[in-house]
């Protein structure tokens, strides 16, 4: 689908009222599939609408019901927002946080109250191989420790 660009008179901001070059302005924010653009914005007050704005509807629990009604009609878009709407996940350790990718889900990183760490397998094998690296272990314990971690099944404690 082609951006359509809606004409725009001046030279100034609508937001600081600074006049200076406009930057590209997605009326319908591209997070969520906006095609239609203006230029009626500078690029601090653009970055700044879409750092809070789009961010925050495309998380919007609203936005996320309102994709799931229209995944047939609208198949990519639908999908795009729920694939990264935050979801929980429950597991024997309790739930996780994440997000779906490619149809998988993916667990955001977060650090336990008890100092442990909930991680993504792969991120939690890069971490562990840093963390017994840092720590000073021989590399024949390191790769024992490494070894063990591959064949522990996903979602139980370690």
């Amino acid at each position: 689908m082609r951006t359509l660009k809606v004409p725009w008179p001046g030279d100034k901001c609508i937001l600081c009222l600074n006049k200076t070059i406009l930057s590209k302005e997605h009326l319908i924010p591209e997070a969520l599939g906006g095609k239609l653009t203006a230029e009626f914005l500078c690029l601090s007050c653009n970055s700044e609408l879409g750092r809070n704005l789009e961010a925050n509807a495309k998380s919007d629990p609203a936005v996320f019901m309102a994709a799931k009604t229209m995944i047939y009609r609208f198949t990519t878009l639908a999908t795009s927002l729920i694939q990264s709407h935050p979801h929980i996940a429950y597991s024997d350790q309790g739930p996780a946080l994440g997000s779906f990718k490619n149809g998988d889900f993916h667990v955001k990183s977060k650090r336990l109250v008890d100092g442990s760490v909930i991680q993504p397998t792969d991120l939690g094998r890069k971490s562990l191989l840093k963390c017994l690296m840092k720590s000073g272990y021989q590399e024949v314990t390191t790769r024992k420790a490494i070894a063990s971690f591959d064949d522990a099944p996903d979602n139980k404690r370690l």
